[in-house]
């Protein structure tokens, strides 16, 4: 499973994006009014891990006045996430360069699969280019048991950004040192989290403002495209993986390229003779 929270370095890039079709925070239907003046962190942890779905919409607003020239920007990204499936669009703009992407994570048969596409490719020698349209750029999966529910990291992702102080809940140290003014506002049906920033350097002045809100509690439907279930078929098995008591890692590279036994929690398990078509190789 994907591990990567949506890190505080969103605001410092500067990116428009914009959503495929999705329902955003500001229409109906609106969720259920979960999020109360009131609430603890846990109440508000306990609200989304209850649920059985919610979305979670970024908006970033950025701009740049520098030696290389003024730009502006304004970020949408919209992420569906319900108990066996998530979806995340994004569109990108910087510098009138567009990049559309979207990540699939759903569950089939105790398999969990995530599909990643984009209209940018990793080429050895080259790093990313843009190519034409959109491709899949990554399609792994692993078995739901060695995997993490797939809401967890979207619901992990409040510690980031909330804390309590004096029985309050309120923006996380990390916000009020490094930001202006972060705000927490509980609206009923959202949960809103947001802040500014300004600075200034030899080279220009650049000044973003992001806001994060759960929304649409019990409220949003989760649709994982056609093209992302048939990108599942050829998807290979992540970098760890543990069947029955015994536990593989990936290694090697190339033709060189295997899987091999990490540790067994028994010695007498007999490891797999190959996995994904790959030989399994001793330690």
């Amino acid at each position: 499973m994907r591990k990567t929270l949506l890190s505080l370095a969103l605001v410092a890039v500067v990116v428009v994006c914009a959503v495929f079709g999705l329902a955003a925070c500001n229409e109906t239907p609106k969720g259920d009014a979960v999020f109360n003046e009131g609430m603890s962190l846990s109440d508000i942890v306990a609200a989304l891990e209850n649920a059985d779905n919610f979305s979670i919409e970024v908006r970033t607003a950025t701009s740049e006045d520098s030696v290389e020239g003024v730009y502006s920007g304004e970020t949408i990204r919209v992420t569906q996430v319900g108990k066996n499936a998530v979806y995340e669009s994004t569109k990108a703009e910087y510098r009138g360069e567009v990049s559309p992407s979207d990540i699939s994570v759903f569950v089939s048969d105790g398999v969990v699969y995530e599909i990643s596409r984009s209209n940018q490719v990793y080429v050895e020698g080259e790093g990313y280019v843009v190519i034409d349209g959109v491709a899949v750029s990554k399609a792994e999966k692993n078995l739901l048991s060695n995997s993490d529910p797939v809401a967890d990291e979207y619901i992990a992702m409040i510690y980031e950004y909330l804390a309590e102080e004096d029985g309050k809940v309120v923006p996380h140290p990390n916000l009020q040192r490094r930001f202006d003014d972060p705000y927490v506002r509980f609206e009923g049906d959202k949960l809103v989290v947001g802040w500014s920033h300004q600075y200034s350097n030899n080279m220009g002045t650049y000044r973003n403002s992001s806001e994060y809100v759960w929304c649409m509690v019990n409220a949003t439907s989760v649709h994982i495209p056609d093209e992302a279930k048939e990108a599942a078929d050829a998807a290979e098995w992540a970098e760890y993986l543990s069947f029955g008591g015994v536990h593989y890692n990936k290694g090697g590279s190339g033709e060189d390229e295997y899987y091999y036994v990490l540790y067994k929690d028994d010695d007498a398990l007999e490891p797999a003779e190959s996995i994904n078509g790959l030989p399994v190789k001793a330690l």
